[in-house]
């Protein structure tokens, strides 16, 4: 017989309580999902008894296990710091002889996903260099290079509300209408020029290198926001603006998930509100600028808003398990809050909470 001790979860239901149905859906939209389809098949052919057990319902106590255990840790250290991921060789593994979903099992949206997932895109320039300048950001920024997939899925968050994440999708692909989008349209291409600096617009002009004064104002804002417990205020690029969910923060084990937290917060809102006043800007007062005044005055509130909501959606009764957990909340915003607000503040709606602007 072979025993099998599996550190991640999702792996471990993968083989053995969600096999089936893995199999039944033909693996569509799971990730790597070829290897999991050729271990599958690896298992099929086995005749022997094949166990697996999780990580954690291991003793690490016991002598034999802690010896094992530690080895295996090793191994792991050692696939953490390589600078490739190793590339599994699957040419030689043995094919299943029946692949894809189950007909009894299929529906139109897993067909849907089947389809799309079977029609490869070609990638956009853009989107590529983008990509890469976020990865360089994050390297120079942390020490870790991350992966494509790591950084997609960072922007899909939570953390984030809805707009911002649509803002932060857009920016990825350089698909918001400013810049270079102007100036092969007849007519249009005095809009790719900046009102205030007369050059080529992109996202990283607006956010960060324009002369427009409250960009930098409201920057400023966030970096004096920033807890001084928590370190330096990381972001100063685009490239750390779209990857904020993987920076790296020196804060203590059990402070790291509340402070990403409020970073991300503190990011894309501060960068999502540059972005209206832009527009605003632009768009509705014919490229007047905005009072520094009036521009912090909203991102505080826009802050507030933030706050309240979070405050709103640790309500279990109405959110069930999508509330969010009032220790988070908590631990998110008190290190903001001036003077320190009474016990049970988060979920009591007579105590009025809020970020005072100085």
């Amino acid at each position: 017989p072979l025993r099998i001790i599996v550190y991640s979860k999702s792996l471990y239901l993968a083989l053995t309580k969600k096999k089936e149905e893995l199999r039944n859906c033909g693996l569509i939209g799971v990730r790597n999902a070829r290897i999991l389809q050729a271990l599958f098949h690896l298992l099929d052919l086995r005749q022997a008894q094949t166990a697996f057990r999780q990580l954690s319902d291991i003793n690490p106590m016991s002598c034999h296990w802690g010896q094992l255990l530690h080895k295996a840790e090793a191994l792991a250290k050692d696939g953490v710091n390589k600078e490739d991921a190793d590339q599994i060789d699957l040419s030689k593994a043995p094919q299943p002889p029946i692949c894809g979903a189950k007909l009894s099992t299929l529906t139109q949206s897993l067909a849907t996903k089947g389809v799309r997932a079977s029609r490869a895109l070609k990638p956009r320039k853009t989107t590529e260099k983008i990509t890469g300048l976020v990865q360089q950001a994050i390297l120079n920024q942390s020490g870790n290079l991350p992966e494509k997939d790591s950084i997609w899925r960072a922007i899909k968050t939570k953390n984030y509300t809805r707009r911002e994440r649509n803002f932060l999708f857009l920016a990825m692909h350089g698909a918001q209408r400013i810049g270079k989008y102007w100036t092969n349209i007849p007519g249009y291409e005095d809009r790719a020029i900046c009102n205030h600096c007369n050059e080529i617009e992109d996202m990283e002009h607006i956010l960060f290198k324009c002369n427009w004064p409250n960009q930098c104002n409201i920057w400023g804002e966030a970096a004096k926001m920033w807890p001084d417990s928590y370190g330096h205020f990381p972001v100063d690029s685009l490239g750390l603006v779209l990857g904020c969910g993987l920076l790296k923060i020196k804060v203590k084990q059990e402070q790291m998930e509340s402070a990403r937290r409020l970073l991300q917060i503190l990011v894309s809102t501060t960068a999502h509100h540059i972005w209206k006043l832009r527009n605003e800007s632009v768009i509705n007062r014919d490229g007047d600028s905005i009072s520094r005044p009036e521009s912090i005055q909203k991102w505080y509130h826009s802050l507030n808003d933030r706050l309240t909501m979070d405050r709103i959606l640790t309500n279990r009764k109405k959110f069930g398990n999508r509330a969010l957990s009032c220790g988070l909340v908590e631990n998110t915003w008190l290190p903001l809050i001036e003077p320190k607000p009474p016990d049970g503040w988060v979920t009591d709606p007579e105590v009025l909470v809020g970020i005072r602007q100085p």
